[in-house]
């Protein structure tokens, strides 16, 4: 089943973008965050 292939790929993908696009828009805020816990 090559379709459910494709399917993971692109989740996988849409993932990682969402996370860098996050990441990119506030870096200071996440250091931030992590050291006050």
């Amino acid at each position: 089943m090559p379709e459910n292939d494709n399917i993971l790929y692109y989740i996988v993908y849409g993932i990682i973008l969402v996370a860098f696009y996050i990441i990119l828009k506030s870096p200071k805020k996440d250091t931030q965050k992590e050291e006050d816990k």
